[in-house]
């Protein structure tokens, strides 16, 4: 389908969405314990290299291995000042306001820098800014960092305790661990046979 319709279509399904208080919670907990830190504010790209990008939140200097572009979005993505900046150093096609991404949503010639959310509409679709559709970009960029998206942590007693690196669905798409696990076991099964049999 054209990007002109893409476009089109996404702006025309897209609602609102906002991070709902089960997640807010946890990245308020991960704050407290010094584990995330959370950055609000413009942010303007000051350099990018193959090894790190730069850049300037409210005036204070950070650098970073890798950038994940999450922020909301105008009408014009141009209208932000760091895609304006990013377009300045690595520009790419805008269709309907939204940037052309590859299809493993890295921006132009930068490898490590990858967008996601609703700047990710073209790629992703209308549900690019909402949960179901950050969960899909989520794991496009971490298959193409070559990173196993879902890894799940278990109690003592063998419960899901958490999610590293992941988001709470994960048990929804990840069934690979489960069906591995039957097929050994179906494989002892048929060996165990075997040697009964000789």
């Amino acid at each position: 389908e054209p990007l002109e319709q893409r476009a089109a279509a996404c702006k025309a399904a897209r609602g609102g969405g906002s991070v709902p208080p089960l997640y807010m919670d946890d990245i308020k907990s991960l704050e407290a314990k010094g584990r995330l830190t959370r950055l609000v504010g413009e942010v303007q790209v000051t350099s990018v290299s193959d090894a790190s990008v730069s850049v300037s939140v409210n005036g204070s200097p950070h650098t970073f291995d890798v950038v994940v572009n999450a922020c909301g979005h105008r009408p014009s993505c141009l209208d932000l000042p760091i895609i304006a900046d990013l377009h300045a150093s690595s520009p790419v096609s805008i269709v309907g306001g939204l940037p052309v991404l590859s299809s493993d949503l890295q921006w132009g010639e930068y490898k490590d820098l990858y967008v996601v959310g609703a700047l990710a509409s073209l790629q992703v679709g209308p549900d690019a800014g909402n949960l179901m559709g950050l969960g899909r970009a989520a794991q496009m960029v971490t298959d193409a960092m070559g990173k196993k998206a879902f890894s799940k942590y278990k109690n003592s007693s063998g419960n899901v305790q958490g999610w590293y690196k992941s988001n709470r669905f994960a048990e929804a798409f990840d069934s690979s661990d489960d069906e591995d696990d039957e097929d050994e076991e179906d494989e002892e099964d048929e060996a165990e046979e075997s040697d009964e049999s000789s």
